[in-house]
């Protein structure tokens, strides 16, 4: 089994605009798990439902992944089985506060949730998503987006753009909204030097692809830290919109 070393880091602002910070970041080196919420419902509900995720998600993985571990091969069966249940836990954990609260299904509070898990010391790990955080990978200078955002604005994109956009922030899948969920998940592989990054739309809501790439290029080498603080800069300077967050890694 080759192992791949991980540097990383995480960042989260309130922006320019809100007065409330509904994002929330897991950085998890012992179960390398790594991940990014952004809140929906308001000061009081997206705060709680996006650190229920994290908290819910974390807590659900450190259990089931123990045993994985420190395995000397890597059943990706398993490990993909760990991730759907600690998704669904964390949809189960918002949902029932919402039913608490006499939320009917598909209101009150919720979060989107995308992340990465690697499997043991190995150079696969899974990534996982609901709602318009994204995943991106930048190798050899060029960007990617590792996930598909589960919005209506993507669906008008995917269907040719006719008429007029639909508004950025609709989303097709949340957690917490209904008592089922479907999160995507894929296997990747890395490969030395790749920079993995999580954000919410924050962040690309400010700064294009384009930008994004070459603000990457240019601090190409530089420390995680100082990339994470520069990129929510730049995003504030074009307006901070929203709150900001984002986990960086480097392979």
């Amino acid at each position: 089994m080759s192992g791949i070393e991980l540097t990383s880091a995480g960042i989260s602002d309130r922006g320019r605009v809100r007065k409330v910070n509904e994002d929330d970041y897991l950085i998890d080196n012992t179960c390398r798990l790594f991940a990014v919420a952004d809140g929906l419902g308001g000061h009081g509900s997206g705060d709680v439902a996006s650190s229920l995720a994290t908290t819910t998600l974390q807590t659900e993985l450190q259990r089931t992944l123990g045993p994985l571990l420190g395995a000397d091969s890597i059943d990706i069966n398993a490990y993909s089985d760990a991730v759907v249940q600690a998704i669904s836990a964390a949809n189960t954990a918002i949902y029932a506060q919402n039913k608490e609260k006499g939320h009917p299904d598909g209101t009150g509070m919720a979060t989107t949730l995308t992340g990465i898990c690697f499997m043991g010391n190995s150079d696969q790990y899974i990534s996982f998503n609901v709602g318009d955080s994204r995943l991106y990978r930048f190798s050899d200078n060029t960007l990617e987006q590792l996930t598909v955002d589960h919005s209506l604005l993507q669906e008008w994109r995917d269907l040719g753009e006719p008429g007029e956009p639909p508004a950025a922030n609709l989303l097709r899948r949340a957690v917490g909204l209904f008592p089922d969920l479907e999160a995507d998940l894929l296997i990747h592989t890395a490969l030395p030097h790749d920079l993995l990054m999580l954000c919410s739309d924050g962040l690309t809501g400010m700064l294009e692809d384009a930008n994004l790439s070459h603000l990457l290029e240019m601090l190409d080498g530089a420390d995680l830290n100082t990339l994470c603080t520069t990129l929510v800069s730049e995003a504030n300077d074009y307006g901070g919109d929203d709150n900001i967050t984002m986990v960086v890694l480097r392979t």
